[in-house]
């Protein structure tokens, strides 16, 4: 796959309605953010931001735009996926001392934190 091709799918991030159970009812759940594996590494055209942090980003100013607020948002992340707790975490998101699954943790992000317009650079 050529990096540069117009049509190429680079990634994708999913957040939809969903309970956080015990915690909220009203909460939005990021069920994916997945990068293609020939972009993995790579960064956005700016040469800094990476593609999962831009993904989540945008996911957050849409449900700002859309809602005229954030609500309060969370996914599972599995234990041993360092690079999707590090999208999460400089995304303003916390792993909660919540045990759902055994091999999952529980991130989630405040409503109150504001949407930057550029997602972080690291």
């Amino acid at each position: 796959m050529d990096p540069d091709e117009d049509d190429a799918l680079v990634g994708v991030c999913a957040v939809h309605h969903r309970a956080l159970p015990g915690v909220v009812s009203g909460a939005m759940y990021v069920g994916v953010i997945g990068i293609s594996e020939d972009y993995r590494g790579m960064r956005m055209p700016d040469g800094e931001t990476r593609i999962g942090d831009f993904l989540l980003n945008e996911a957050l100013k849409q449900q700002e735009r859309v809602w005229g607020a954030t609500e309060y948002m969370w996914a599972f992340v599995h234990k041993d996926n360092g690079p999707s707790q590090d999208i999460f975490r400089r995304a303003g998101f916390q792993k909660l001392p919540l045990s759902l699954n055994p091999v999952e943790d529980v991130w989630a992000r405040s409503p109150n934190l504001p949407v930057p317009d550029e997602p972080p650079v690291e």
